[in-house]
């Protein structure tokens, strides 16, 4: 089972369940059925607050769109067969997120260069059972803890860090040189919070368009079409 509140909401969050449901409240209560065995995680992007990112003992990653009734069923999903153990969105990308299965296996995604399948699979653990990953806030690198009680750390390539503008860092402009006025510190600070909303906005469009194509292939009887560039992790 899993928890998790949505970014910038007091009131909203969603919870995976052993059944393979996905809770999710606000002021009102809706389930997302959808998986067959337990829920593992269930992640809101961390750039757009609509979007959902589910794991499950299934086999299978979906990404859900909350503005949709539950009913209507994933956006996305992936089989990558075996059990899903973790996932998690990119800090840096509305597009990009990461997986983890019981077969050892790392899995990073560019839903804007494929939706069709990961740009980068591969075998990260040796023995051990994946269950966490996390990405790092600040660097391109995603960690990965394993049920023999081990840590990875693993770099990623290039293509796979890619957004559509360079991420704001957190509380750049926020602070004042030495000697300047609370008045300049102020400016630096808004300009600052202009610039992580438009990132945002920019992310959160981009997103949109990618799940707009996938709803039209999926009425289309498609699976809509999507390039795929090589990634790795090292």
């Amino acid at each position: 089972m899993d928890f998790n509140w949505a970014a910038g909401e007091e009131h909203v969050y969603v919870i995976g369940t052993e059944e393979g449901g996905i809770a999710y409240s606000s002021e009102y209560l809706a389930t997302y059925p959808g998986h067959t065995m337990a829920t593992y995680a269930a992640r809101w992007n961390r750039l757009h607050p609509k979007v959902l990112l589910s794991a499950s003992a299934d086999w299978t990653l979906r990404v859900w769109d909350a503005r949709r009734p539950g009913p209507a069923g994933p956006v996305l999903s992936f089989d990558l067969g075996d059990a899903v153990g973790d996932a998690a969105w990119a800090p840096y990308s509305s597009t990009v997120m990461a997986a983890v299965t019981d077969d050892g296996r790392a899995h990073v995604f560019d839903l804007a260069a494929s939706r069709l399948a990961p740009l980068c699979s591969q075998k990260v653990t040796r023995s051990g059972r994946p269950t966490k990953l996390a990405f790092n806030q600040k660097y391109p690198v995603v960690l990965v803890g394993d049920s023999k009680g081990n840590v990875t750390c693993l770099k990623l390539s290039p293509n796979l860090r890619r957004s559509s503008a360079a991420a704001p860092v957190a509380g750049a402009g926020g602070g004042a040189v030495a000697g300047a006025g609370v008045g300049a510190a102020a400016a630096g600070a808004g300009a600052a919070a202009a610039a992580r909303s438009k990132f945002e906005a920019a992310e959160q469009q981009r997103l949109d368009a990618v799940l707009e194509v996938a709803m039209k292939g999926r009425a289309g009887g498609g699976g809509g079409a999507g390039g795929s560039r090589g990634g790795h992790v090292a």
